[in-house]
């Protein structure tokens, strides 16, 4: 067994060429981690075979803050957009989320420009807010300290969240680069310590990919068994997260999420503006027949508390019913942009964001 373990991780880490070529099609992170956990990110690091990936691993980010850990350019140090002077007097409306809602490069017109495009914008004007890759953590993090720029302008707020795995993200410490995120604290000592404390921010250490997973190798302590239990068929996503040591920690999500909805609403309605939450849904959880937990657990927070929010899925298979179309017809299937909304797409959904600055419910 060891000696397969150390042939196992000379091919899959050595820098040989003559080795990196034999472990090529070994090198590839679902062999060994579920999706969206610490030890996947890291190993999409180490395993990177695109140049622009290695050459990335290898920089800071070049828009690295110290709050959010990554931005936008277009979002200053100081939390200000450079879209600012295209208000104009108008009434601002902030949109803040991820890749959903800052929308992917393959698009040709975002939300801010569908909505230029309608009678609202003579009286308002949409900042967009959404950073790409961006989690449930530092969306509430970037509304936080951006929101108290516009107060005095009155802003309607929109905080977006996929629905697939923006929770999901709160609990990875990187995701290409590193991240700010949260866990739970432990109860101080007598009281239990099983991680059932406050909830707890960790920022983003200024340091290039590679640096940070030196520091924070994967919490793998044999590949080979990662290999064979990977491999297996039929298995469980949840047997292996199990069988993995690592665990899904559903449980532990669902607190920070708590934590941070609370905290968003009371700083949106202690502030005094009109808002809602928008929900978008990649291509498998818009489907009728997909109830992941993440969707389930939002929708029942929301109504338990009479937050106003919109679920993009209703859209889309009301447009699926309507145009007679297929789910896929809404999303990009292949490239960079896949599993995005396309224009079709976007214009379906940009009708719930409609409906949410119109207040209908």
């Amino acid at each position: 067994m060891a000696l397969g373990e150390l042939a196992l991780r000379t091919l899959l880490f050595s820098e040989s060429p003559t080795w990196a070529k034999l472990g090529q099609s070994l090198r590839v992170p679902g062999r060994f981690s579920c999706y969206n956990t610490p030890e996947n990110w890291k190993l999409r690091v180490l395993f990177a075979k695109e140049r622009r990936a290695q050459r990335s691993a290898r920089r800071k980010h070049p828009h690295y803050h110290p709050i959010l850990g990554t931005r936008r350019k277009i979002i200053s140090l100081d939390y200000h957009h450079d879209s600012e002077p295209r208000l104009a007097g108008r009434r601002p409306i902030l949109l803040f989320g991820d890749s959903f809602g800052q929308c992917v490069a393959a698009i040709d017109k975002c939300w801010e420009d569908l909505l230029e495009e309608t009678e609202l914008a003579q009286e308002h004007y949409l900042l967009n807010y959404a950073v790409g890759g961006y989690g449930f953590d530092q969306i509430s993090l970037l509304l936080e300290h951006a929101l108290p720029l516009y107060i005095e302008e009155n802003p309607i707020v929109i905080v977006s969240l996929l629905v697939d795995d923006d929770i999901d993200r709160c609990y990875l410490p990187m995701r290409t680069y590193p991240k700010p995120f949260f866990t739970i604290g432990r109860e101080r000592e007598g009281e239990g310590g099983h991680g059932d404390g406050e909830v707890v921010y960790h920022a983003a250490p200024h340091l290039t990919p590679l640096d940070f997973i030196a520091a924070n190798p994967p919490a793998i302590r044999s590949y080979l068994w990662r290999y064979i239990l990977f491999g297996l068929p039929n298995i469980s996503g949840h047997t292996l997260h199990s069988w993995s040591g690592h665990g899904d920690h559903v449980e532990q999500k669902k607190r920070i999420a708590l934590y941070l909805l609370d905290k968003d609403i009371s700083l949106l309605e202690g502030a005094g503006v009109d808002y809602f939450f928008f929900l978008f849904h990649g291509p498998v959880a818009a489907r009728e027949d997909v109830h992941d937990w993440e969707d389930g657990f939002l929708r029942e927070y929301f109504r338990a508390r009479d937050v106003p929010f919109i679920a993009s899925d209703e859209y889309l298979r009301k447009a699926q019913q309507e145009e007679g179309a297929e789910l896929l017809d809404y999303f990009f299937t292949e490239g960079t942009a896949l599993s995005h909304y396309n224009d079709r797409g976007n214009r379906v959904v940009f009708e719930g964001i409609l409906s949410g600055l119109r207040g209908e419910f």
